[in-house]
């Protein structure tokens, strides 16, 4: 009787089982999903690192355009400036003048 029993419990808990083991395993489906996906945590990270190069970039950019600005502004306001842009940078020099190089 208590081998009958048994029998008939073991067969009532297999369907059970299954489902817990079927249930398990959708499980680690999920979250490997979650992790692994396009719209996962791993690019989600990705994308918090683009994002955080962006912004330093963008940063250096303001800077340069800041710089690039004053130096326009003085370009146009300083007449000195003009000149020492004129001859030190672009290499042009007056009529009556003369440029002396000694080698090192």
């Amino acid at each position: 009787m208590f081998f009958c029993l048994g029998i008939l419990l073991t067969q009532i808990l297999n369907p059970f089982r299954i489902i817990f083991y079927f249930l398990n395993i959708l499980i680690v489906i999920s979250f490997v999903f979650l992790i692994f996906s396009n719209k996962g945590i791993k690019q989600n990270d990705k994308l918090e690192g683009f994002v955080v190069k962006s912004k330093v970039k963008y940063e250096k950019i303001l800077q340069e355009y800041s710089k690039l600005k004053r130096k326009i502004e003085l370009f146009k306001e300083n007449e000195y400036y003009q000149i020492m842009v004129i001859h030190k940078e672009m290499g042009y020099i007056k009529e009556n003048e003369r440029i002396y190089i000694f080698e090192e």
